[in-house]
């Protein structure tokens, strides 16, 4: 656990005041990294996964190897009960630095999930700040100086588009899903009102074609 905490509101000020003790002595850094759950509308959308980029915040305690955490960061508090500051109060100075030269937010399918590499090859790529499927098939040819990348890049505009198709289809297979199910809730409403008549309700008779009359039985 970390150093014991409070939050006070001293008499006029605006914004509530943490006090950590010794999280000093910590290794705080924040970053920027998927979010734990993907976006519904936009997987729904896309086809595949689609996660968007928050803050995370790696803790350590330098010299003890059990006690690390990483995990988004707190940005607000939860409710009025809650009393565990946000990370970017308790370690505001780590937030600020964060803030001056953290990398831009992203959205798209995180290039360590694309089943079509490697982990070493995701892993060189986020070091050329390559973070998403979507950024690696934008890449120009004046970016492809290594052997294989041109390929490589094809390959991921081609599995973009190939989610992107089943995408439609899924959807197009929902709307369906959602006709037929009022359909169905229809013809249950009109058997309802069936067996409450105590009858059938005979299915519409077309209008009669022009020609001649019917006979009539004598």
């Amino acid at each position: 656990m970390f150093a014991e905490h409070k939050v006070e509101m001293p008499r006029g000020a605006t914004v509530a005041m943490a006090s950590t003790g010794s999280d000093a002595g910590l290794y705080v850094e924040f970053y920027m990294g998927p979010s734990p759950h993907p976006d519904q509308a936009l997987s729904e959308e896309a086809g595949y996964p689609v996660h968007q980029d928050i803050p995370w915040v790696k803790i350590l305690v330098p010299g003890d190897r059990t006690k690390q955490w990483d995990r988004p960061a707190k940005l607000k508090m939860d409710d009025s009960s809650d009393t565990v500051p946000p990370d970017t109060l308790r370690f505001k100075q780590q937030w600020d630095a964060f803030q001056q030269s953290s990398r831009k937010a992203t959205t798209g399918l995180p290039i360590e999930e694309w089943a079509a590499i490697t982990r070493s090859e995701a892993e060189a790529f986020k070091r050329m700040d390559i973070h998403t499927v979507e950024q690696f098939a934008a890449l120009p040819d004046s970016s492809l100086s290594w052997l294989g990348a041109r390929q490589r890049r094809d390959q991921a505009v081609a599995w973009l588009a190939s989610a992107k198709n089943h995408a439609g289809e899924a959807a197009l297979a929902k709307k369906n899903d959602q006709l037929q199910a009022q359909v169905d809730a229809l013809q249950l409403q009109i058997k309802e009102l069936a067996d409450r008549l105590g009858e059938d309700i005979p299915p519409a008779e077309g209008k009669r074609k022009p020609g001649r009359p019917p006979k009539h039985q004598e």
